[in-house]
């Protein structure tokens, strides 16, 4: 008697996940964003107006449209690392786990968003590539680490 084969099954969107290598990559991901936003926002205000700042410096820098789209290009950075990282830890799925980095880091900074009480509005262009470039960073990340693997192990 011949044996039918199994069906083969999609993988579930959750299955395989490891969440410790996720929270590490969102970790990397919002800790580096934060800590180099923070350096690249002091030098700029700190060229732009020396040691002595008025009190409307910070408020001015927001509303620059270059210092917006430069962070946003730290930040898109920042979440590339934040998916390499969570990619290399899992060792596995890397581009299911960078882009789940990418999602996650997507709602806690919209949680932090919300919860933040400025009132500063930004440009309708940059809010949108704000959210829309987050699970494909992460994505990106995932696959330059797999592309670092196999570097690696060419060598």
């Amino acid at each position: 008697m011949e044996q039918i084969p199994q069906p083969i099954e999609p993988a579930g969107m959750f299955s395989g996940l490891r969440i410790k290598a996720i929270a590490l990559g969102v970790l990397a991901d919002i800790g580096s964003t934060f800590i180099l936003g923070t350096i690249l926002m002091s030098v700029i205000l700190i060229s732009e107006y020396g040691t002595d700042m008025p009190d409307e410096a910070i408020d001015n820098f927001y509303k620059t449209n270059r210092n917006l789209y430069l962070l946003f290009l730290l930040g898109t950075a920042c979440t590339v690392f934040g998916g390499f990282i969570g990619a290399k830890l899992a060792g596995s799925s890397e581009i299911r786990h960078g882009g789940w980095v990418g999602a996650v880091s997507l709602i806690i900074s919209v949680l932090i968003e919300m919860s933040s009480d400025q009132s500063q509005s930004y440009p309708r262009l940059f809010s949108i590539l704000s959210v829309a470039v987050v699970i494909p960073a992460g994505v990106l990340g995932g696959y330059l680490s797999i592309v670092f693997s196999k570097i690696e192990k060419a060598f």
